[in-house]
């Protein structure tokens, strides 16, 4: 799990839960290369979804929030 600015959550980076957190990391090719699916949890805020759009770019499937997709076109229960 990495998002900018974030801390490590502990509560969630456990062994029985199968979440890692990452923390800061030089380069998303290993992360991308070893995952089975990206999160995209945005609640709020705005911007581009460069993020999601990277993890299709490495055929991954994104499992977001309304606002984590929003602006990218994509049906309801495609990524």
């Amino acid at each position: 799990m990495e998002g900018a600015g974030s801390a490590r959550s502990p509560a969630l980076a456990r062994e029985d839960t199968g979440v890692r957190a990452l923390g800061r990391i030089p380069s998303l090719e290993a992360v991308y290369a070893e995952a089975g699916v990206m999160l995209a949890p945005l609640l709020q805020g705005g911007g581009s979804r460069l993020k999601v759009v990277e993890a299709w770019r490495h055929g991954k499937a994104v499992l977001g929030t309304t606002k984590g997709l929003e602006g990218l076109d994509a049906p309801p229960g495609a990524c």
